[in-house]
């Protein structure tokens, strides 16, 4: 499946999990909250294909790491200053005690450019469709977007749209020819021999 087609799964997947979560009565979210989650999980669906070189999400990068170069103030003469509510975002002052010498500017410089050399190691040393596309890697990366949106006081909702598009990828790419080797249980034999 292309990016696209994960993207557009993600969003439905976020929709669903929205509206579950609202017929239920533990979330009452607002059309602005729904279209929110949607695009969350529509942005986690390009999550699992880190590990793929061509991948939308790793075509992402060369701007992450520009942004992160600007942020951490690498090049002269370019200064930019971060709006003052993304600066008091409670998830980038807990980022900061870890490194108190370091503005929070910094701390999220330092975090977008490390996630860009991650975006461009990883299909390097992680075979595509291996441990990305995992139940048990998406539990810790859906655990750890969970602890990171409580920490910045986020609806919680948000975390689990996360959660339903990270899962919305490995539940298409279980279809398709190539399949996911960890999931092969789960469907049925002749699915394989087809």
């Amino acid at each position: 499946m292309n990016g696209s087609g994960h993207f557009v799964l993600g969003c439905g997947t976020g929709l669903l999990v929205a509206g579950v979560a609202q017929s239920l009565g533990m979330a009452a979210p607002s059309q602005t909250q729904l279209l929110a989650g949607m695009v969350i999980a529509g942005v986690a669906a390009f999550g699992p294909d880190v590990d793929c070189q061509g991948s939308t999400i790793n075509r992402t990068a060369p701007f992450l790491l520009a942004a992160g170069v600007v942020l951490l103030g690498l090049i002269p003469g370019i200064a930019v200053e971060l709006p003052s509510q993304v600066m008091d975002s409670p998830w980038l002052r807990h980022l900061q005690s870890f490194w108190p010498l370091f503005t929070l500017q910094q701390v999220a410089g330092g975090y977008l450019f490390a996630s860009a050399v991650g975006l461009v190691i990883t299909p390097h040393t992680v075979q595509h469709r291996g441990p990305t596309h995992s139940l048990a890697f998406t539990t810790i990366v859906t655990t750890a977007v969970m602890a990171a949106f409580h920490v910045s006081n986020l609806p919680l909702l948000y975390a689990c749209c996360f959660g339903a598009g990270w899962s919305s990828h490995l539940a298409a790419d279980a279809f398709t020819e190539e399949g996911l080797p960890e999931w092969d249980w789960l469907l049925p034999s002749w699915w394989a021999s087809n």
